[in-house]
């Protein structure tokens, strides 16, 4: 009996859902949008390698903002660490990958093999790792930034 390849589809619904969570964890890190420019933060983790997060605002319009983020390795200075270019759409409350280390115009689906070899459903990957790295910072973040007050 034949059997027939399973052609990815894209979960919607599901990716939606991680957009949304991805926007809050944003305006939770960055709490104030409209005088924000940069966030460096130190995510000290037990159990794994202390890394550097460094944020940055590429482009603010009414309606949605770009932003960059950029992991680099304390221990390996040298190394160029991961960079996503975010796009959070403050009118639709949510937060997505718009490219990854230069990749840019992401799919939602590739069809598998292809020549850069993406996985069938690498968009939904990378919004997931965004999440996880989200997480991290506001879990073991903690600012770079001297703190003024009064």
């Amino acid at each position: 009996m034949r059997t027939r390849n399973k052609q990815y589809r894209i979960d919607l619904p599901g990716l939606h859902s991680v957009c949304e969570r991805n926007y809050f964890r944003l305006m939770q890190l960055i709490a104030d949008w409209p005088s924000f420019e940069l966030l460096e933060l130190a995510i000290d983790a037990p159990g794994s390698r202390s890394v550097r997060m460094r944020v940055v605002l590429e482009e603010r319009n009414p309606y949605t903002s770009t932003i960059m983020l950029h992991q680099q390795d304390v221990l390996l200075p040298w190394a160029d660490g991961p960079q996503m270019s975010v796009r959070v759409y403050h009118d639709a409350r949510l937060a997505e990958v718009i490219s990854w280390n230069r990749h840019r115009l992401l799919k939602p689906r590739y069809r598998y093999p292809n020549p850069d070899m993406y996985l069938p459903d690498e968009k939904e990957q990378l919004n997931r790792y965004l999440g996880e790295c989200l997480g991290q910072c506001l879990r073991y973040g903690r600012s770079l930034e001297p703190v003024i007050t009064g």
